[in-house]
């Protein structure tokens, strides 16, 4: 294995990690999967950023991070769910009208 695909293995095995402690403490989370998420993570991570970035990141803060984009993509789901009517007092209720 060269050097790069020992860091970015370094780096999808910290996610995998933080996303597993994120799911078993969040019961809304449960739903999503691991490994897409994982991955989705992962991709865009060492998109922007070399795999020595990634690992430089605090654990806090790679775990806000990763908690506020699945608890998004949890709303999106429960969002793309709703009807016509349901949306539109979705709308209402966020407006605060």
């Amino acid at each position: 294995m060269d050097k790069f695909s020992v860091e970015q293995y370094a780096v999808i095995n910290r996610i995998s990690e933080t996303l597993n402690n994120l799911i078993n403490s969040k019961t809304l989370l449960q739903e999503l999967d691991q490994v897409a998420v994982t991955q989705h993570f992962s991709n865009q991570l060492l998109k922007n950023w070399s795999p020595a970035q990634v690992m430089a990141i605090p654990e806090d803060e790679l775990r806000k991070l990763i908690k506020a984009v699945m608890l998004f993509q949890v709303l999106y789901e429960l969002l793309e769910d709703l009807n016509l009517e349901e949306m539109d007092i979705f709308d209402t209720a966020l407006s605060g009208k």
